[in-house]
């Protein structure tokens, strides 16, 4: 083995190098994964709620998981952007708190800086932010009786609020106080904890989104979806009086019938899935047609 010369630092071995990468490597893939799962659930829970509207279930429209995930990004941007400046906010706060700043000037060759005492207000903070678990008593609980809808939504928000803030409160005291920190027990569950939060403030957000989208449909589907002209090789016998049959020669051969009065809610299972005016009326229909050769669909107009 080779020894490094006099006057040279020793070369760590490319095991050690490589540890910190692996790290990194490992929480940016494990942060990639509890994102995908989340997108994945907010935008099944985002289907759900829509679906109930118009009388089905998310399993009828045989999604795959690309389609769940893209129709969760469009309502996500301003939470996850609220979400990245509370972070911020969050890490300024806490560089203020423990007087990261360091004091005395650095000079080549001289003492080590030494990390300023944290303040008085520092260490009251602290004392405050372990009674963060009333938080959801104190606001989430009264917030859901006075404002039914938001407080309904925002409840397990704030429930991730008091956990965070108890269990930062009591690192910060730990800290202060010269004592270790919590354990890797301790740093799981709470992890764990917010994770819990984290899917349930999405499930009731997707729902509150879904639900508002059908209502929005319902009112006025020509404003919000595509309208759509279907032609048959045979008769179809739909159910509503909101769809228009007519008989007559289709832009092809073969396809003699033709229904207006529909609009496309998506395509998703090699199936079509339309829908008639008439919901706010009880006269709405949702319909489901194969993608094969015996249909043609024709939008626009």
């Amino acid at each position: 083995m080779t020894q490094p010369s006099a006057g040279e630092p020793p070369v760590a071995p490319t095991s050690d190098r490589l540890l910190p990468l692996l790290k990194v490597a490992t929480e940016v893939g494990s942060l990639a994964a509890l994102l995908t799962a989340l997108l994945y659930y907010f935008g099944w829970a985002r289907s759900e709620a829509q679906a109930r509207a118009f009388g089905a279930d998310a399993s009828v429209f045989d999604m795959s998981t690309a389609d769940y995930l893209l129709r969760s990004i469009d309502a996500l941007f301003i939470p996850v952007f609220l979400l990245l400046v509370a972070s911020y906010l969050g890490i300024r706060v806490h560089r203020r708190l423990t007087g990261s700043h360091r004091v005395g000037s650095v000079r080549e060759g001289g003492p080590e800086p030494v990390p300023s005492t944290p303040p008085r207000s520092a260490i009251r903070w602290a004392r405050w932010l372990r009674l963060s678990w009333l938080i959801p008593v104190a606001i989430g609980i009264p917030l859901t009786m006075i404002v039914p809808v938001f407080g309904h939504i925002t409840f397990p928000l704030w429930v991730a609020v008091g956990i965070v803030g108890t269990a930062y409160g009591a690192t910060l005291h730990r800290v202060f106080q010269g004592r270790p920190l919590p354990s890797l027990t301790t740093v799981a569950l709470v992890a764990a904890l917010l994770a819990v939060t984290l899917f349930w403030t999405a499930e009731r957000y997707a729902t509150f989104v879904g639900g508002e989208m059908a209502v929005g449909i319902k009112a006025a589907p020509a404003d919000e979806l595509a309208p759509v002209a279907v032609y048959s090789v045979r008769r179809l016998n739909l159910s509503t009086d909101r769809v228009r049959e007519t008989i007559t020669p289709g832009p092809e051969p073969g396809y003699g019938y033709r229904y207006d009065g529909l609009f496309l809610l998506q395509r998703s299972g090699d199936k079509y899935f339309l829908l008639s005016d008439g919901w706010n009326d009880g006269l709405g229909r949702l319909i489901v047609l194969p993608d094969n050769d015996s249909i043609r669909l024709e939008f626009g107009g």
